[in-house]
This record gives C-alpha cells, sequence and structure tokens, in this order.
C-alpha cells in the first residue's frame, strides 16, 4: 500500500542528509560515506539473507511457487527467444519479439525521474543561490518535502486500496444477487415450462390414445356386426329361397302325378277351382 515503494524516496533522503552534512566542511566525504553504506549493507546481504525458504526448513505459499513456476517458465520461455550471435549482439528476430509498451513505460519513467530528481538536486542549488539559505537549511527543506511526498503516497495508496476493495465488494454482492435472481427465475420457469410441456403431452396422448381406441373398437364393432348380420341374412335368404324352391317343385311334380278332378263340388270349371278353390289348394 505504497510503503513498500517509498524505499527508493528513503535513499534519497539518507543521500541528502549525508551530501548536506558533509558538503560545507568535507564535500569528499559525501561519496565517501555512502559508499561505506552500501558496502556494508551488501555484506550483510550476501551473510545474512535467505534466498529461498527451504533452507530455514519453511514451505512456500502456494502462490509464491506458482509465481516462480510461471517466472522460470517465462524466463526459459524468453531465454528460448532471444538469440544472440557470436559477437554477443542480439539478432534482429529477438528485437522484434520486445513486447509492447515497453518503449512508452520507458519514456514515461525517464521524464517521471527527471522531474523527480530535477527538484532532488537541482532546487536546492537554485534555492541556497537565490534565496540565501544555507545548504543544510535547503536539504531539511527538501527532506521535509520527500517525507509529505511519502506521507501522500502511502495515504493515497491506502485510499485506493480501501476504495477499490469496497468497490469490489459491492461489485461482486450485486453480481451475485443479479445471479441467484436470474438462476431463481429460470428454475421458476424450467419447472413451469416443464409441467405446462408435460400436462400437454400427457392430455394430447391421452386423448389421442382414447379417441384411436375408440374409433377402432367402434369400427371393428360396427364390420363385425355387419358383416355378421348381412352374411346371416344372406345366407338364411339362401337357405330359405332353396327351401321354397325346393318344397315348390316337389309339389308341383306332386300335383302333376295326381289326378286331375274335373270341377270342384262349389266351382263350375277347373280353372278357376284351380285358380281360387281352396278346396282344390288344400289337395295340391
Amino acid at each position: 500500500m505504497g510503503v513498500w515503494n517509498s524505499h527508493t524516496s528513503v535513499g534519497n533522503i539518507l543521500g541528502s542528509l549525508i551530501a548536506g552534512a558533509f558538503v560545507s566542511s568535507q564535500w569528499g566525504m559525501s561519496f565517501i560515506v555512502p559508499g561505506l553504506i552500501i558496502a556494508s549493507t551488501g555484506v550483510l546481504c550476501f551473510f545474512f539473507l535467505v534466498e529461498k525458504p527451504e533452507d530455514v526448513n519453511c514451505s512456500p505459499p502456494q502462490h509464491h511457487s506458482e509465481a516462480e513456476g510461471d517466472e522460470a517458465v517465462a524466463v526459459s520461455n524468453d531465454s528460448a527467444q532471444v538469440e544472440r550471435s557470436a559477437y554477443g549482439s542480439i539478432s534482429a528476430d529477438a528485437v522484434e519479439e520486445v513486447e509492447e509498451g515497453v518503449v512508452e513505460f520507458s519514456l514515461c519513467l525517464l521524464f517521471a525521474k527527471l522531474v523527480s530528481y530535477t527538484f532532488l538536486y537541482w532546487l536546492p542549488l537554485y534555492i541556497s543561490n537565490v534565496g540565501q539559505y544555507a545548504h543544510a537549511c535547503v536539504i531539511h527543506h527538501i527532506i521535509r518535502h520527500i517525507i509529505h511526498h511519502i506521507i501522500r503516497h502511502i495515504i493515497h495508496h491506502i485510499i485506493r486500496h480501501i476504495i477499490h476493495h469496497i468497490i469490489h465488494h459491492i461489485i461482486h454482492h450485486i453480481i451475485h444477487h443479479i445471479i441467484r435472481h436470474i438462476t431463481h427465475h429460470i428454475i421458476h420457469h424450467t419447472s413451469y415450462i416443464t409441467s405446462y410441456i408435460t400436462s400437454y403431452i400427457t392430455s394430447y396422448i391421452t386423448s389421442y390414445v382414447t379417441s384411436y381406441v375408440t374409433s377402432y373398437i367402434t369400427s371393428y364393432i360396427t364390420s363385425y356386426v355387419t358383416s355378421y348380420i348381412t352374411s346371416y341374412m344372406i345366407r338364411h335368404f339362401v337357405v330359405l329361397s332353396t327351401l321354397k324352391l325346393l318344397n315348390v317343385s316337389f309339389n308341383f311334380q306332386h300335383i302333376l302325378t295326381l289326378k286331375r278332378p274335373e270341377t270342384c263340388p262349389r266351382c263350375s270349371t277347373w280353372e278357376e277351382s284351380w285358380v281360387s278353390c281352396t278346396t282344390l289348394r288344400d289337395l295340391t
């Protein structure tokens, strides 16, 4: 949150204090003392800095191991892409593969450092020459300005972190609420649609099967009864007609074999007796 990034400003403060302390009396010590401090710090880091967590029996966190693995892969890929010639210069193909935005970032950092170090090194000289201030007083004003800058930077990062956390929490809550609402509606409508489709299909199949079975049974019974009655009537009619025909033929032959009476006692002629007399008809 801005605390770690302030180490460059702390180095500038220490350098300004050392230079301001020896600039009037022994200006050579302004270079010797910072050199001794840097050398002693390097010796301490060389002997006491732990390079890997495994050296002190500490297991690294998972994100650290993943980051180291990704970094190792990236370094291996970069080393594989960058091809150096026999003279130690980078080839043209490797120069073309440089990531975009590096030049723009370098220019922005150049101007940012230019402004920072202009105020750090040129401003004390300008104030001491124009305002007739002592070098130590100017250095103290510059250090105060740098400390204010560090504090503002830390406060800025804290506020940005809090705002980012709040916005992230709000957005996460809103997205979670929206997703839950949409999921609830989808589940509700899905159950409604499923029940509607199920009821519709069930009713349709039931009505179709019922109508089909009813029509089939009705047509079958109708055709069966009709065919049965028709065949029965035809057989009965044929049988009766045959029997009647046989009976008539038999009676006619029998009549021919009988002696024809002259007249009926009640009729005057034979033809009239044959046509209308019941007595002669009874004889036949």
